[in-house]
């Protein structure tokens, strides 16, 4: 549990963020072989055209999310893809600029989300890859695997059962 939260704003993606978004996906994308091998010019194409194939699969695959941009003192700090239907809460995606991922505003923003689906008496869900920060997060604020596919764990957290809200009262816009 968060001694303090660390306060942070929502807003929706805009058009002109696309260069900021690209640099969050360049500096925590992790291949499965060296980049480093190749000049420059190669590598930011490589990470532009992957870029552009993970923003289209999210599309496709989940049409009605909502993208924010995570501010944190003014500053963009990362980003939260989040669709809500009526039968669960769903992160599509929750990542941090590398300086941002060893602090507690990963676990704020996912707290903040399991507040408002317990509020709504809806399951959080997600799918991680077993090193992926948001996996180890999600393991320790209750998740369950439910199942693997290839890499990734797909989890699901349900707000407890005849039991107090553990979570803050207060909300973020959005989440």
């Amino acid at each position: 549990m968060l001694a303090e939260p660390i306060h942070y704003d929502l807003r929706p993606v805009e058009p002109g963020d696309d260069l900021f978004l690209f640099t969050l996906f360049a500096l925590t994308y992790q291949p499965n072989y060296k980049l480093q091998l190749w000049n420059i010019d190669a590598q930011r194409a490589f990470l532009y055209q992957q870029f552009l194939d993970q923003e289209a699969s999210f599309r496709a695959t989940y049409p009605t999310a909502v993208e924010y941009v995570i501010e944190h003192k003014r500053k963009w700090v990362g980003r939260l893809i989040i669709r809500r239907t009526d039968f669960e809460i769903r992160v599509v995606d929750l990542v941090l600029l590398p300086e941002f991922q060893h602090t507690d505003l990963r676990e704020t923003v996912l707290q903040d989300i399991l507040h408002n689906s317990e509020r709504m008496r809806l399951p959080v869900r997600l799918h991680a890859e077993a090193d992926n920060p948001l996996k180890q997060l999600a393991d320790h604020l209750g998740f369950t695997e439910l199942e693997k596919h290839g890499p990734y764990w797909f989890m699901e957290w349900r707000f407890p059962q005849n039991k107090g809200s553990e979570y803050a009262t207060t909300s973020v816009s959005g989440v």
